[in-house]
C-alpha cells in the first residue's frame, strides 16, 4: 500500500469516528429535548390544558419558547405563537378571536387588563418546570 492510500484510509477512519461522535451527541441532545418536552407537557396538564385547547406563547425567540410549544403539543393542546412585540391591545384582540386557555408571556403587567388572569409569566413557567416531573404519556390523539 502506498502512502496516499494509507492517508486516505486514515482519513476515512477519522471521518467514521467523527460521525459516531456526532450521532452520540445528537442522541444525547434528542434525549434531553424529549425530557424537557415531557416536563413541559406535565406543566401544561397541571395548569388544566385539555386536548385541542389553544395556548399562546408570547416569548422572545429562545429555546424555552420552543420547549413550551412542544410541551403544549405533547399535552394535546395547540400552541399559538404570538409576537411579544405586539401591543397589549393587539394581543387582547387576538385573544378575543382565539380564546386561548393561557398565554405564556414575560410579565402579567405588560398585558391588557382583560387577559391578565390568563397569563402565565416566564418566571412562573420556569418555577413550574423546575418542580415538574416528566410525563411520558401523551393526551394527543390523531384522527383521520
Amino acid at each position: 500500500m502506498n502512502t496516499e492510500q494509507g492517508e486516505l484510509q486514515q482519513r476515512r477512519r477519522g471521518d467514521e469516528a467523527n460521525t459516531v461522535t456526532q450521532r452520540r451527541v445528537a442522541s444525547a441532545l434528542h434525549a434531553e429535548l424529549r425530557l424537557a418536552m415531557a416536563r413541559a407537557a406535565g406543566v401544561w396538564r397541571d395548569c388544566g390544558v385539555e386536548p385541542g385547547e389553544r395556548v399562546a406563547i408570547a416569548l422572545t425567540r429562545h429555546a424555552e419558547a420552543i420547549v413550551a410549544c412542544l410541551g403544549v403539543a405533547r399535552a394535546g393542546g395547540v400552541a399559538v405563537v404570538v409576537d411579544p412585540a405586539l401591543s397589549p391591545s393587539a394581543i387582547e384582540q387576538l385573544w378575543m378571536e382565539g380564546r386561548w386557555r393561557f398565554i405564556l408571556a414575560e410579565a402579567r403587567e405588560d398585558q391588557a387588563a382583560a387577559i391578565r388572569d390568563f397569563v402565565l409569566t416566564r418566571a412562573e413557567w420556569r418555577q413550574a418546570l423546575r418542580a415538574a416531573q416528566p410525563r411520558t404519556e401523551s393526551r394527543a390523539t390523531i384522527s383521520e
